[in-house]
């Protein structure tokens, strides 16, 4: 069995950045039916990544095929 101590030790100590950050993505408004803030969200996940030291690119969406 796996060790998970370091894992809750981790999310103990930033439990408020955590929430924080959740209550930002819940805010930013995006329905992708209607293509409203989905380049917003986008940006806001990508610059969240980036301060995790993840490298992220914006892409452009494809066409729909429906």
């Amino acid at each position: 069995m796996t060790d998970l101590s370091k894992v809750d030790q981790y999310l103990d100590s930033h439990l408020d950045q955590s929430i924080a950050e959740l209550s930002k993505l819940c805010a930013q408004p995006s329905v992708g039916a209607q293509n409203l803030g989905m380049k917003e969200c986008a940006a806001l996940v990508g610059s969240m990544l980036q301060q995790r030291g993840f490298q992220w690119k914006s892409s452009q969406p494809t066409a729909r095929r429906w």
